[in-house]
């Protein structure tokens, strides 16, 4: 449900060799852009109610894992390569356009390196994994 905050879906076809690189790299460049510096863990609570999680933000990372044969590798790395080239200029506009700087709430508190919550989930097959 998206409740009116923005939503960035970015679709990829992923060599099986290359998934944990691939994913690792597209977190890395969204985090870069909303982060102040390494993520932590943290929970919120205020008078021993933990706050509900209100996003602001959301993407989407649909990773299909492939396993290409030697002879189609040179194609699927190309197509692969020209994908995450498209990814990080939907993330670079995202995060530099009016909609996507205004969709981050003010900063109170500078003084770690994200004021804001951050959650990633993890589905395969539409189910949720730990």
């Amino acid at each position: 449900m998206n409740d009116g905050h923005p939503t960035i879906t970015i679709d990829l076809v992923l060599d099986r060799l290359q998934t944990k690189e691939v994913l690792r790299a597209i977190l890395h460049s969204i985090l870069f852009h909303r982060l102040f510096g390494t993520v932590r863990s943290r929970t919120f609570e205020v008078l021993d109610v933990t706050m509900e999680e209100v996003p602001w933000e959301q993407w989407i990372i649909n990773a299909e894992i492939r396993q290409p044969s030697e002879r189609e590798r040179q194609k699927f790395n190309s197509d692969l390569a020209s994908t995450l080239t498209k990814s990080l200029q939907t993330m670079l506009m995202h995060a530099s356009s009016e909609r996507g700087r205004s969709a981050v709430p003010l900063i109170t508190n500078a003084q770690s390196i994200s004021p804001f919550p951050i959650k990633i989930t993890v589905k395969v097959g539409g189910v949720e994994v730990a």
